[in-house]
């Protein structure tokens, strides 16, 4: 058997056993329909011979009955000596034909034997082949899964690292411009990161008692439907000038001028403070003082929310 050629990819690998194995059964038919023909034939050859040798045997039969019928009546028919020697001649001839064409057979049918055993052997040898290229072909197929799901780990962990790679750029680009810039909105400066915990510390403290509200160091009870209605309003007003800073950083990269980041905070003061951030409200005193508080919390997390969100950009391919 050839030894296989190299391959350079494991698709062609299997593509090359799947011909072989493909071709290996075909000739494996081609020799098991031949096989099945050839006992075809042989049975009905052995049919044929069988029967002719019956009919020698019985020629053989009548003719040494007659031979011995004759040798009885040898002394009575002398006269018919010569002829009947003659026939006897004869017949012994075609004894010794029938013979040879028998001991022909014979050979012929010992050499369909040893034919039929070395087509067994060939089919067994055919059989033990074709379960080893199986087996390959198996080991080929595990030996393609396993590289399939290293390539898909592989992946993943591109894509894992790449998104790292991309979340730390951003996140260094924050700090820098955190570093770089202050801007000022509404005339209050935006708070920095210990403000802001500062911010949602108390805003956690607040939230933990439903029913008041920290102001300047005590505890207002204030109707919650009416705070809900503050933080509603609250978030209301600030839709315009949150839709102009979002056109804003639309046109403009953070990569600007010192000049062009310096009037975005104020061009965004003016819109904001032309949009009142909390209507007219008539309560009374602690519960305005709860609205108000509560509106300029929600104003000051969403401006600064705002102003710091980092500009988003597009992966790397």
């Amino acid at each position: 058997m050839e030894s296989p050629p190299m391959f350079n990819s494991v698709e062609d690998e299997c593509r090359y056993w799947k011909e072989r194995s493909k071709q290996y059964h075909k000739e494996w038919t081609d020799v098991k329909q031949e096989y099945d023909e050839f006992v075809e034939q042989s049975r009905e050859m052995e049919i044929e011979m069988d029967a002719t040798l019956d009919q020698k045997q019985s020629i053989i039969k009548d003719l040494t009955a007659k031979l011995t019928m004759f040798e009885r009546e040898n002394e009575s028919l002398k006269l018919k000596l010569e002829s009947h020697g003659i026939d006897m001649s004869n017949m012994e001839k075609q004894l010794e034909t029938v013979k040879k064409d028998r001991d022909t057979m014979k050979v012929y049918l010992r050499q369909l034997e040893q034919k039929n055993d070395d087509l067994e052997r060939a089919h067994r040898i055919l059989n033990e082949s074709i379960e080893n290229f199986e087996k390959m072909l198996d080991q080929a197929y595990e030996k393609n899964a396993l590289l399939e799901l290293e390539v898909d780990e592989k992946g993943l962990l591109q894509e894992k690292l790449q998104r790292l790679m991309d979340e730390t750029r951003d996140l260094k680009q924050e700090l820098n411009v955190k570093s770089r810039f202050t801007p000022v909105v509404n005339g209050t400066s935006v708070p920095t990161a210990n403000d802001t915990n500062t911010v949602n510390s108390s805003m956690n403290s607040s939230a933990s008692l439903p029913n008041g509200i920290v102001a300047n160091g005590e505890l207002v009870k204030h109707d919650n439907a009416v705070a809900t209605r503050a933080t509603s309003v609250s978030v209301n007003a600030l839709n315009g000038s949150l839709v102009n800073r979002n056109e804003y950083n639309q046109q403009h990269s953070l990569k600007s001028d010192g000049d062009e980041t310096e009037d975005v905070p104020r061009e965004w003061s003016a819109n904001a403070a032309a949009t009142p951030l909390l209507p007219a409200i008539h309560t009374s005193g602690a519960g305005r003082t709860a609205l108000l508080l509560a509106g300029c919390r929600v104003v000051w997390i969403l401006q600064f929310s705002v102003i710091h969100k980092p500009q988003i950009r597009n992966p790397i391919t």
